[in-house]
């Protein structure tokens, strides 16, 4: 029985990258459709079946793959809806899955109690029907789109343009979409959830069958159904509310809640060997689905960090995928061990693998520092670089500013001494006014005495020195701005 409900969960979480690839190029209200109608037909095909191998097809085939096509459909869908708030609904979506984990294995058990197996098993398959019929009024968020008709009016322009070139070659998205395998820290998110996959889930498969193996009662084995399912609500709650009301002045990221969660869940594995008896099995059930609840909701929105809301789909399809083949090794392992050496022998194996994938994550540290070390190297170099340019590009520029400096200084000297000897020269008066005197008897122009020198100039004749003196002095100023404009050139 075990083997069969492992690998059911196996075959819904392999699936997980091809539903969310049909979700990415289909129609997601069909396929919710489609997932309902299926799980309700292999739920009703089990209830048919009287064999081993029947079993193992309707309930571990049809189940699982109609349980992978609702599932990923209303991720698919919530991610649509939802992107600014996305950690709170998820705590909805955790409260409902605990719920479901609480009733629905009370209802199973009760039904075929009363009723039988293939009454039972059938009155399971119309309340899984109800999935079929939900799946109906799927709508996706473009229609309430406020510039709707803007979209569609472009959608129909891209149609026509396709339609007039037909020798455009169209390229189209690959179905499976591994470029969000490319980062280091996703790959590293994955081998560490892969780890620990291997023994977190595995009380939700044996936990029932162990303690009934122990001797505990009917009663009590439900109980301890529907106190886990209740565990599981108050886990992903406290954990949601710590991440949704996370404040500056005590910050918690995801990745240690995600580590913290696990770590506790291979604590409560390894203290599970110890304990006996119903108190036992109820203390390790509350410590266990709290953790176990906190690590699903963290682990979700820690993947919902890293690669944000536009690559979630495919990103958290592939995490699914990678629990897939440690789910369906992990749990019949852990049984083996537990029927050969007596015991919770194999709850050591488990409690370590969960361990391991904690530790798993510290990776990620590692690979942030090794790029920032990374980082730093690269821009110390660049500066180191950028300095000796600089300091290059400076010499020049002031050796090229001395020189410049250097030939206008020496060009402004020599304009001086030009402007020097051009005014010297302009004092110099090119035609020098001659020297006359007035005969006092017939006012007449007449040469000076041979006693007089150049220099000197008769009292009485000032006045008519000074206005020939005028006249010579124009005609020279005219001279003087003649050679003034010449002499340069």
């Amino acid at each position: 029985t075990a083997c069969i409900g492992a690998f059911s969960t196996c075959v819904a979480l392999f699936l997980s990258p091809v539903m969310m690839a049909i979700c990415r190029r289909k129609s997601t209200r069909l396929l919710a459709v489609l997932g309902g109608l299926i799980t309700a037909l292999g739920c009703l095909f089990t209830s048919f079946a009287s064999q081993f191998h029947q079993l193992f097809l309707s309930y571990g085939v049809f189940v699982g793959f109609g349980v992978s096509m609702t599932r990923d459909a209303s991720t698919f869908m919530i991610g649509q809806y939802f992107k600014r708030k996305r950690e709170l609904v998820e705590i909805v979506i955790s409260f409902g899955t605990g719920l479901g984990m609480a009733i629905m294995p009370l209802f199973l058990s009760e039904s075929i109690r009363y009723v039988g197996w293939r009454l039972g098993l059938q009155e399971i398959t119309g309340v899984v029907f109800i999935t079929f019929l939900l799946g109906v009024f799927y709508r996706p968020a473009s229609l309430y789109h406020p510039q709707r008709r803007a979209i569609l009016h472009l959608k129909s322009l891209q149609k026509r343009s396709k339609a007039k070139d037909k020798k455009a070659i169209v390229e189209k998205n690959p179905f499976f979409d591994f470029g969000v395998l490319k980062s280091r820290t996703v790959q590293i998110l994955l081998l560490g959830t892969g780890l620990a996959a291997f023994g977190a889930h595995t009380p939700l498969i044996l936990l029932v069958y162990q303690g009934e193996k122990e001797g505990l009662d009917y009663q009590s084995l439900l109980l301890l159904q529907v106190f886990l399912g209740i565990a599981f609500i108050f886990g992903s709650g406290a954990f949601g509310f710590i991440i949704v009301k996370n404040s500056v002045q005590c910050m918690i990221a995801r990745q240690y809640l995600c580590q913290a969660s696990s770590f506790m869940i291979s604590a409560s594995l390894l203290a599970f060997t110890a304990l006996e008896e119903y108190q036992g099995y109820v203390l390790f059930v509350w410590i266990y689905g709290l953790f176990y609840g906190g690590y699903n909701y963290s682990l979700k929105m820690f993947t919902f960090e890293k690669v944000r809301a536009r690559n979630f789909a495919r990103a958290w399809g592939f995490v699914q995928w990678v629990q897939a083949v440690p789910f369906a090794i992990g749990i019949p392992v852990t049984g083996y061990i537990n029927e050969q050496y007596g015991g919770k022998m194999g709850y050591y194996l488990s409690s370590a693998f969960t361990f391991l994938g904690s530790v798993t994550l510290f990776l990620i540290d590692v690979h942030k520092r090794s790029v920032q070390k990374r980082k730093m190297s690269i821009f110390s170099d660049s500066r180191r670089c950028s300095d000796t340019c600089l300091s290059s590009r400076s010499r020049r520029s002031s050796f090229q500013d001395s020189t410049e400096f250097e030939q206008n200084l020496n060009k402004t000297q020599e304009e001086l001494v030009d402007e020097r000897r051009s005014k010297a020269f302009r004092k110099t008066p090119v035609i020098s006014p001659p020297r006359f005197e007035t005969c006092p008897s017939c006012m007449k122009y007449v040469p000076p005495p041979e006693n007089c020198t150049n220099n000197q100039i008769p009292i009485s004749d000032l006045s008519l020195v000074r206005s020939t003196g005028r006249q010579l002095e124009k005609t020279a100023c005219n001279v003087d701005v003649i050679e003034e404009v010449t002499t340069p050139l």
